[in-house]
């Protein structure tokens, strides 16, 4: 059974709750479907040796979102991390407006004791010390 170690959000109350339309509710009910839709894709796929993973999730105002996953303590295929992000992304994101969100879950297996990053790989390699998330965002998911 994979557990919600925390949830992290990368931008301050005061934008985000304006982001989210102030309702703490859309943004729970978000973090639920995706946290059994994680349980799920990893009660049917091997995580092979991984005691957790890394999960930052990002949603626009025109809904799309994003995620970018990392496994913590362990290595797993990369096609399988990718596929894995797929399928978190096919949940229907909550709403928002204003800009984007982004906040990240850190999921670990029943019975590991594990740390995680403060942020994704990919967003640590994307080198400079940006905005997060719009200065981010703007580099390495940029509107089409």
């Amino acid at each position: 059974m994979l557990e919600v170690n925390r949830i992290r959000l990368y931008l301050p109350d005061d934008v985000f709750g304006p982001r989210v339309g102030n309702d703490a509710q859309g943004l729970a009910d978000y973090a639920r479907a995706l946290q059994a839709r994680a349980d799920l894709f990893w009660s049917e796929h091997d995580a092979e040796d991984v005691q957790g993973f890394f999960v930052a999730i990002a949603v626009k105002p025109s809904g799309e979102s994003r995620m970018w996953c990392d496994a913590i303590e362990g290595t797993i295929d990369e096609n399988m991390l990718r596929e894995f992000e797929q399928d978190l992304a096919s949940v229907t994101p909550v709403k928002v407006q204003h800009g984007p969100i982004a906040f990240a879950m850190e999921f670990y297996f029943k019975g590991s004791e594990i740390m995680f990053p403060v942020f994704p790989s990919a967003w640590v390699n994307a080198g400079e010390s940006l905005e997060i998330p719009d200065g981010l965002f703007e580099k390495i998911w940029p509107d089409k």
